[in-house]
């Protein structure tokens, strides 16, 4: 691992630590590792890049038995209509460079809620897909990258799970499936790039 990264490191994200604190992170059933990757760079989307095909590169990804993927979600309710259904998260997420199509196994999920609904979306992605998703998915937005087996994702019923759960719940759903969770950060005092692995820290760091 190059000298370049902050690195901060906790046994348990359950507990008070300077890696992650947010409110979502108290509904994981389970106590994780976590580290966090911090680099300062004049761009800070291409700082997440080269921290997260870094880490991508020490779990030996690209591979035939793992698969990246993103999972967001779009605030607030909207109006159950017709032509936001139509749309759904990946039609409604904005990019101001060019839309989606780039993407090809993407899904639109609903939750639903009197009358209203909560777009969602996640994708597999292609590791040249990396560096576009990465210029769109606003650390300042609910998402987050996973890597998992191939063996360990049932599409159909992570559907399910996102249909019925909260964000934490579904991120919890991913870690015990034995999934590493990478979630953007950003510090706007220093506009630096920070990424915040949930998982098996230990396989990178010593």
């Amino acid at each position: 691992m190059t000298i370049e990264y902050k690195i901060r490191k906790t046994d348990s994200i359950k507990k008070d630590n300077d890696v992650i604190c947010f409110d979502y992170i108290n509904e994981l059933t389970g106590d994780y590792k976590a580290a966090s990757f911090e680099i300062n760079s004049s761009n800070r989307n291409d700082g997440y890049y080269q921290i997260l095909s870094d880490i991508l590169k020490w779990f030996d990804y690209p591979s035939e038995k793992k698969s990246l993927y993103f999972y967001g979600e779009l605030a607030p309710w909207l109006d159950d209509t017709k032509i936001n259904r139509h749309k759904g998260f990946w039609g409604l997420k904005p990019y101001s460079c060019k839309n989606y199509d780039f993407l090809k196994e993407r899904k639109n999920v609903f939750l639903v809620r009197d009358k209203k609904i909560k777009l969602c979306g996640f994708v597999k992605l292609e590791f040249e897909n990396l560096s576009d998703m990465i210029m769109t998915a606003s650390y300042k937005e609910k998402g987050f990258y996973f890597l998992v087996s191939d063996s360990c994702l049932d599409e159909g019923y992570f559907i399910s799970v996102i249909q019925k759960n909260s964000f934490g719940k579904v991120m919890d759903y991913i870690v015990s499936q034995g999934s590493v969770v990478f979630i953007l950060l950003g510090d706007e005092d220093f506009k630096s790039s920070e990424i915040v692995m949930i998982g098996d820290v230990n396989k990178i760091i010593p």
